[in-house]
């Protein structure tokens, strides 16, 4: 592996951690993000053939899933979703922590895999 490769995956890793942190907005924004997320690591393995955790791929895949589903749910419910004593609401506010959570997943997902391209720079 050349070294060059090496060090624009450790770049572009570096770029997706940053943008990981962008999924904690919301749902909305944050999938958008993630999907980027997604994009990026993908270019990232194709740089450097680091084996990317299986666990990381989970949380991501998972995320943006959760993500389409509340913006779903949201958009089904409508005005109800709204209304701050409606069980929809606070399906909603249940299902955004759970994606909050995901998301701290992958961010940390993310920095692990650039520990492990810089590693396989330095080496």
């Amino acid at each position: 592996m050349t070294q060059r490769r090496l060090l624009a995956a450790s770049i572009l890793q570096g770029i997706a951690v940053v943008i990981s942190l962008f999924g904690l907005f919301d749902p909305l924004e944050g999938g958008v993000a993630l999907l980027a997320v997604g994009a990026i690591l993908g270019a990232v393995w194709w740089l450097s053939r680091i084996t990317i955790p299986r666990w990381y791929w989970g949380l991501l895949v998972g995320s943006v899933a959760l993500a389409v589903l509340i913006i779903l749910v949201i958009g089904l419910a409508g005005s109800e979703a709204q209304q701050s004593g409606s069980a929809v609401h606070t399906q909603i506010r249940v299902a955004v922590w759970f994606y909050r959570a995901a998301v701290f997943g992958v961010v940390a997902g993310a920095t692990n895999y650039l520990g492990r391209v810089i590693a396989a720079y330095r080496d």
